[in-house]
């Protein structure tokens, strides 16, 4: 039987799930650990994206599997990681807006 628990953090849903059968295999997390390079020697992994390079290229595609080698940019590494999980991750686009009122 399995034995749900839910938390919610602003925007974010945390969802535990545990089961009273045997336990999953010891390598069965480390799929859902998505940053496995990437600055691990820090309490936190941050990065940053330079406003003037939206501005001149007009967008952005900022990775979110964390598997690019161009990271924090998106390089389309994020298939290899969704054909591997049936995950369906993308990029975050940040776009240049036209300033309202314009």
């Amino acid at each position: 039987k399995a034995v749900v628990s839910t938390q919610s953090t602003g925007r974010y849903r945390n969802i535990t799930m545990a089961t009273s059968e045997a336990a999953a295999p010891a390598d069965c997390c480390t799929k859902f650990i998505l940053n496995t390079e990437f600055e691990k020697d820090k309490a936190c992994c941050i990065q940053s994206v330079d406003i003037e390079e939206i501005a001149e290229k007009g967008k952005v595609a900022i990775c979110r599997c964390w598997k690019s080698k161009k990271f924090p940019y998106c390089d389309g590494s994020h298939k290899a990681h969704n054909a591997e999980t049936g995950d369906n991750l993308g990029p975050m686009i940040v776009k240049k807006g036209t300033p309202a009122g314009s």
